[in-house]
C-alpha cells in the first residue's frame, strides 16, 4: 500500500511542477511579487481593515472592469494588497464570535490571489473574468458578518 501512496504523491509533485514550471520559466513573466507586508498596527480593527481592502478592490475594479486604466502590474498589486488584509480575517483580526468568519476571509483572499496572479502574468482577460465571477465572495463575507454581528 505505501509503495502505491507514494507513486500517487510523486505522480502529482510531477504534474503540479509541469504546470508551475512554464509560468515561473517565461522569459516574457515578470516574477511574482510577495504580497505586501502586514502592519497589524496599521490595521487596529476589522472595519478599518475592510475600509483598506475596498480602497484596493475599488481599485481592481477601475482598472480591470471599468478600462480606465490597462496597469496590470497596479492591478497585481492591488489585488495581492487585499488578499494581505483578507488573511489577517484568519488571523490577527478573526471574529470568532462569527461562524464562518474565518473560511469567507480565506475564501476572499485566494480569490484576491487568484486576481494577483493573473493580472501579474499580463492575463488582462484572466484577471477581469476573475474578478467579476469571485466578487461574490464580498456579498458572502458581508452576509456572514451581519447574520453573526
Amino acid at each position: 500500500m505505501r509503495p502505491l501512496q507514494f507513486a500517487a504523491m510523486d505522480r502529482r509533485s510531477l504534474f503540479l511542477g509541469a504546470l508551475l514550471f512554464p509560468a515561473c520559466s517565461s522569459p516574457d513573466a515578470p516574477p511574482p511579487s510577495p504580497p505586501a507586508p502586514i502592519a497589524e498596527t496599521a490595521r487596529p480593527s476589522w472595519r478599518s481593515n475592510m475600509l483598506d481592502v475596498g480602497t484596493h478592490h475599488d481599485r481592481l475594479r477601475r482598472i480591470l472592469v471599468d478600462g480606465e486604466g490597462s496597469d496590470l502590474r497596479a492591478a497585481a498589486d492591488a489585488a495581492n494588497t487585499a488578499a494581505a488584509g483578507m488573511r489577517l480575517g484568519y488571523g490577527a483580526l478573526e471574529d470568532r464570535s462569527t461562524p464562518g468568519f474565518a473560511r469567507k476571509a480565506l475564501d476572499a483572499e485566494s480569490w484576491l490571489m487568484q486576481v494577483g496572479l493573473e493580472a501579474r502574468l499580463a492575463h488582462g482577460d484572466l484577471a477581469r473574468e476573475a474578478f467579476v465571477r469571485g466578487s461574490r465572495h464580498c456579498t458572502s463575507c458581508h452576509d456572514c458578518v451581519k447574520k453573526g454581528g
